[in-house]
């Protein structure tokens, strides 16, 4: 009798080249923003990630990643809650404090991976290299007290670009999510009025009262994280 077993391989490693924080390119005036009801629960949930696949742009990527971070900083400055942190005041109620404290960016080369690697029509399944090309991967949201609430990575493939956001999912849902993608992209194309302005307004019935209790050190993940997931295209 023949026994096969299933050999998994190791993704490739990437090579971290530099990690910078980057701050508004204006001051922020805004005021803490109160998490509503059905923003709270999201502090137990994982970053949410997009990211976005390109062939090799005719640019140097010296020249690429300083337009992505002046991009960046120019379109946090419409959006200053994700350039700010997670706050917990002494009667438990949660806030987004508009510090300009910074996001993560952090430019990355995989040498070995090409773009047809992850598009390959014959696997379905995402390749596990992709959940490398993520900061903040399976960190819960309620971390976002202590670290940056949005992080992006540019990784170089050998033929291509991938670029990354990860962002805290009591912040923003992904039609928000997609709205700050959307302006990232257009202000790197010199776009100077922003098709889809967000809004921070806190005028809303969401705006309760009621206090999420926290343990100590923070919410939890419930389920197994090291269950294997199959994600497909």
């Amino acid at each position: 009798m023949t026994y096969f077993a299933e050999i998994e391989t190791s993704p490739p490693k990437l090579t971290i080249v530099s990690k910078s924080t980057i701050t508004p390119s204006q001051n922020s005036t805004m005021n803490d923003l109160k998490l509503t009801v059905s923003d709270l629960p999201m502090l137990s949930c994982h970053y949410i990630q997009k990211g976005c696949l390109f062939t090799r742009p005719p640019l140097a990527t010296a020249a690429v990643i300083a337009l992505l971070k002046d991009g960046l900083a120019t379109t946090l400055s419409h959006f200053p809650p994700l350039a700010g942190r997670l706050k917990t005041d002494a009667d438990g109620y949660v806030y987004i404090t508009c510090n300009d404290d910074g996001v993560d960016i952090v430019h990355a080369v995989a040498e070995h991976v090409y773009v047809g690697d992850i598009l390959d029509q014959k696997v379905k399944d995402v390749p596990d290299v992709v959940k490398q090309f993520f900061l903040y991967d399976r960190t819960v949201s309620y971390k976002g007290h202590f670290q940056p609430l949005l992080a992006v990575m540019v990784t170089e493939l050998v033929d291509g670009l991938f670029v990354s956001c990860s962002v805290n999912h009591s912040v923003t849902d992904g039609t928000s999510f997609w709205n700050f993608f959307n302006t990232f992209a257009e202000v790197c194309r010199g776009v100077t009025k922003i098709t889809n302005s967000p809004e921070f307004s806190r005028s809303s019935v969401l705006i309760s009262p009621a206090v999420l209790k926290v343990p100590d050190g923070g919410p939890a993940v419930t389920f197994n994280e090291n269950e294997r997931l199959r994600e497909n295209f």
